[in-house]
């Protein structure tokens, strides 16, 4: 029968708890001891178990939440605690009974005293009200765990279902609990966060600490307005020691260099197109086939979020001018995704997180060239090669790639004209032309 094990001589039954309840419990498995060692018999006695653990889990998933006003909480929380209480003590006096037929009050009393110490709540509630008990636990600060606070933090998150959201917070709160477990928040010290600070940057550099240092008080500033908690004690002024300064500079390439990257992937549209591009690799990963207009007076492709790919900045989103070498390039792409019904222009990597899989492949391409070649490198060698070569002013370089605005003056209006972004790149890309 699956689910049962001996520890010792005697049996036992687990169930593992579904995870769209686990997070009500504090541990992934329901476990009961059958209190024999005869296999056949504790079989027989694991079938109650399953299945007041199922209806328990069912009840759980149909029975509506106490609600998350603290006002509301608080109330629930005290009136549900008494009953608890109450079941408890008159189990225990039932039980002593029992035991002690023919004593005295005294003795009495204190049989029943040592039974309701050991009681636990499950054996006295039924399914509904152990089902309003954990919901009443989850929604208490009191019991809310790590993985609460994470759970609760993308519930409310504006963007909380996106990929990227998730993807940080479980990074973030993954590597806290590796260090100091999922422990309740109220049990949570300064100096724990510190020791993770530590075991962290001995195995990542100090900005990649530093951005999960983040995301974690962006959880627990979440969690002080939502639970009415306040631990700012906990992270308040705590930074990450000897910051950056473990940071290697990315390697730019030269002029030369873009040169002879261009004419030895000559035949490879999409890295061509990403020398010229000087854009995020995601991009181009998450472009579709209609974002790419060929046949306007300037061609121009349209960067902006959509089903597979969202975009880093606001200030991501933008038309991006296609002249000279880009043109081709693009030109090739374009008609070579015809032949596929995706709406993607790169079909391979049109899905999410296609852009990690279309930056492996071409720096597995570019290492063979230049060992410290990466796709990023051509964002920094396009500004480079905007900035200081073509002379081109910093806010319209900005413009181009995708950045913030340098001031607040120039993010206002619709920006610099298509056919400006198409003469500031006709500069910067008559100085990679084959001399």
């Amino acid at each position: 029968m699956k689910g049962l094990y001996q520890n010792g001589r005697l049996w036992w039954v687990r169930l593992r708890i579904p995870k769209d309840v686990r997070h009500f419990y504090s541990t992934d498995f329901k476990k009961a001891s059958l209190q024999t060692a005869d296999r056949n018999v504790a079989t027989e006695r694991a079938f109650p178990f399953l299945h007041s653990w199922l209806n328990e889990f069912e009840s759980i998933k149909t029975t509506p939440p106490v609600g998350k006003d603290l006002a509301e909480v608080a109330d629930a929380s005290e009136f549900l605690q008494d009953a608890i209480d109450e079941r408890m003590k008159a189990e225990a006096s039932k039980q002593a009974k029992k035991l002690a037929i023919g004593q005295g009050a005294v003795q009495l009393a204190s049989v029943a005293h040592a039974i309701y110490e050991d009681l636990s709540v499950e054996e006295v509630l039924n399914v509904t009200e152990k089902t309003l008990a954990l919901k009443q636990r989850a929604l208490n600060p009191k019991f809310c765990r790590l993985s609460d606070a994470r759970t609760l933090y993308l519930e409310v998150h504006p963007n909380g279902s996106k990929d990227t959201i998730i993807e940080a917070s479980d990074y973030a709160i993954k590597n806290l609990v590796e260090t100091v477990g999922d422990c309740y928040l109220v049990d949570l010290t300064r100096n724990e966060l510190r020791r993770w600070i530590t075991r962290a940057c001995s195995r990542h550099k100090t900005t990649t600490v530093n951005r999960q240092l983040n995301q974690l008080k962006a959880i627990f500033r979440t969690i002080e307005a939502e639970l009415g908690m306040d631990l700012r004690s906990l992270y308040a002024k705590l930074s990450v020691p000897n910051l950056a300064k473990d940071a290697t500079d990315r390697y730019t390439p030269s002029m030369e260099d873009l040169k002879l990257i261009l004419k030895t992937f000559a035949d490879d549209p999409t890295i061509t197109f990403i020398v010229y591009f000087g854009g995020r690799i995601s991009e181009l990963s998450g472009l579709m086939k209609a974002d790419v207009h060929l046949d306007e007076p300037v061609p121009y492709i349209t960067i902006k979020e959509n089903a597979i790919r969202s975009l880093k900045t606001p200030s991501s989103e933008r038309e991006f001018p296609l002249v000279g070498g880009a043109l081709m390039a693009m030109t090739n792409l374009h008609a070579a995704s015809l032949e596929n019904p995706s709406q993607g222009l790169l079909p391979r990597y049109y899905k999410p997180r296609g852009g990690d899989s279309l930056s492996a492949n071409i720096n597995k391409k570019l290492k063979r060239f230049n060992p410290k070649l990466t796709t990023h490198c051509f964002r920094h060698g396009m500004k480079d090669l905007l900035l200081r070569v073509a002379n081109v002013p910093e806010y319209l370089c900005n413009e181009i790639q995708g950045h913030g605005a340098a001031t607040v003056a120039r993010s206002y209006g619709a920006g610099a004209a298509l056919a400006k972004k198409a003469e500031a790149l006709e500069r910067a890309y008559e100085v990679l032309a084959p001399v």
